[in-house]
């Protein structure tokens, strides 16, 4: 539980926000790869697991949320605005990851519902785009939880290189559906998963901009730039 923002000296209090956000991060991450992982072997309790994950992520939003708008007429320091601030974008941002892990995980629920599955030559594409992904994942984690400048500024090459390869598994797909290799419903739910991949590494991108933010904060609206 956070402890009562009017009662609690604005750095523990941020602290206290910061063990909250890093709880929902994590969740989210590790929702987006138990995900992926239903796609390669359908398992209910695992799929039950991270509807109850994304449930929790949206709890602790609501909560830290609260809990930032009861803080903020007790910042008495400028820094300690601007790590609030960035604090609030960083609640929306990974509740939106929790959201996409559950997409995921309800996409390869349908599947399994309807006899179905994605062919191997989807697969190996599906695998090769998890594994930048993963990446991305641990770049943008490592960046808030450590304020790590580096892993922040490695975020951008990867979600551009992202972007890139779901482009072109975009156009591999569609060759496979007028080729008759694949249905339209099957089809609709690879696509839909490309754009929960390519968004997710938006979010990663988002996130890399905090510690940028925080550490040079002139670089202002240019962060993705920088």
């Amino acid at each position: 539980p956070l402890p009562p923002a009017s009662f609690t000296p604005p750095a523990l209090a941020l602290n206290s926000c910061y063990e909250v956000l890093l709880a929902m991060l994590n969740a989210s991450i590790d929702g987006i790869g138990e995900g992926l992982d239903l796609l390669e072997k359908y398992d209910d309790s695992l799929y039950q697991h991270v509807l109850e994950e994304e449930s929790s992520i949206d709890l602790l939003a609501d909560r830290v949320s609260t809990y930032m708008v009861q803080l903020s007429p007790h910042r008495s320091e400028k820094s300690h605005a601007a790590i609030l601030d960035q604090y609030y974008k960083l609640v929306t941002e990974f509740e939106r990851l929790g959201d996409h892990a559950e997409n995921i995980a309800e996409a390869a629920a349908d599947l399994h519902r309807q006899g179905e599955h994605f062919s191997g030559e989807a697969m190996d594409e599906i695998r090769i785009l998890r594994a930048i992904t993963e990446q991305v994942l641990l770049a943008a984690r490592q960046a808030f939880e450590h304020r790590d400048l580096d892993a922040a500024t490695g975020i951008e090459p990867m979600e551009e290189v992202v972007d890139d390869l779901v482009d072109a598994l975009r156009d591999n797909h569609l060759a496979r559906l007028r080729a008759g290799k694949c249905t339209g419903e099957i089809g609709s739910d690879f696509l839909d998963l490309l754009s929960d991949i390519e968004r997710i590494s938006d979010i990663c991108s988002n996130v890399g901009g905090s510690p940028v933010m925080r550490i040079n904060p002139s670089q202002g609206g240019t962060v993705h730039e920088y």
